[in-house]
């Protein structure tokens, strides 16, 4: 060791300084790194805790929507069933206005036998 020479263990000691810093720095940066992964795990534990704050509200609107989807089913079956009743009604009418014109013919038959 007694070769060395002052400026040797001057240079020694900068580049171990120089290593050290870098390795600080380093250290800095992966710290840097891990504080912005933690952050951005922060930021989506609130994103789920918000949608799990919804799922009541989800579980809400699906029930109101099937209970719409039933309400509409019974719509249109009533609808349906209305359709029907019209169809059937028109069928009646339509026989009653065959019945009277064939009690027409026969009271205009009628009055000609016995001239009424």
């Amino acid at each position: 060791m007694a070769d060395l020479s002052r400026d040797d263990v001057q240079r020694a000691v900068r580049d171990g300084l120089n290593e050290l810093k870098s390795d600080i720095q380093r250290i800095r940066d992966d710290v840097q790194k891990i504080e912005v992964r933690t952050n951005d795990l922060d930021r989506t534990q609130e994103e789920i805790q918000r949608f799990v704050a919804l799922v009541p509200q989800i579980e809400t609107i699906s029930r109101q929507m099937e209970a719409t989807r039933q309400d509409a089913d019974k719509i249109n079956r009533i609808v349906t069933e209305v359709e029907t009743l019209k169809a059937q009604l028109q069928n009646s009418v339509q026989y009653l206005q065959q019945m009277a014109k064939y009690l027409e013919a026969i009271d205009q038959r009628y009055r000609e036998k016995f001239d009424v």
